[in-house]
């Protein structure tokens, strides 16, 4: 026997054993991952421009300290080759700032498009860093180079470089 009611529609609601309703824009479907090689390539670009600039660093460090000219007990800069050494190391950085941005750029569009997702979050993370490293380790190595001390009215004879001096701040 069958009601003599109407059934009340769903509003709303699904009716039962069906799919539910979509409400807003589809779901983007995640891009299967693609080869590796776009991650690699800003790995490595990253780890270039690191490595190159560290090495740069110490490079220039050392022909910096070939500049200075003994004089007495004292220490005196060769003017024109500190010049002609810093051009030549600005060039130089500013090359491999270029190569590291390269790098991050790849990196970034390695990761966002899954092609090689880890190394590509590696090269961001080096390639992020390798600035600060690189600045670091050339301010603690001109650091170690001799000072004029004559320049420094208050400088204590003892100290030969900034490093020692920086050192004894702290304790």
């Amino acid at each position: 026997m069958t009601s003599q009611y109407p059934q009340q529609p769903n509003y709303g609601y699904p009716p039962p054993y069906q799919q539910p309703y979509q409400y807003g824009p589809p779901r983007p479907v995640r891009r299967p991952p693609g080869p590796p090689g776009l991650g690699i390539a800003g790995l490595v670009m990253a780890g270039v421009a690191l490595v190159a600039s560290v090495i740069w660093d110490f490079v220039c460090v050392s022909q910096f300290r070939s500049a200075l000219i003994e004089v007495g007990n004292s220490y005196d800069y060769n003017e024109d080759r500190m010049i002609s050494i810093f051009g030549v190391a600005v060039l130089i950085q500013m090359g491999l700032s270029l190569l590291g941005t390269a790098a991050l750029v790849v990196s970034i569009i390695a990761t966002a498009t899954n092609k090689g997702r880890a190394p590509g979050i590696a090269g961001i993370v080096v390639a992020g860093a390798a600035p600060i490293i690189s600045y670091t380790v050339f301010m603690i190595a001109v650091a170690a180079l001799p000072l004029d001390p004559e320049i420094w009215d208050s400088w204590d004879a003892e100290y030969s470089t900034v490093l020692p001096y920086l050192l004894s701040l702290r304790g």
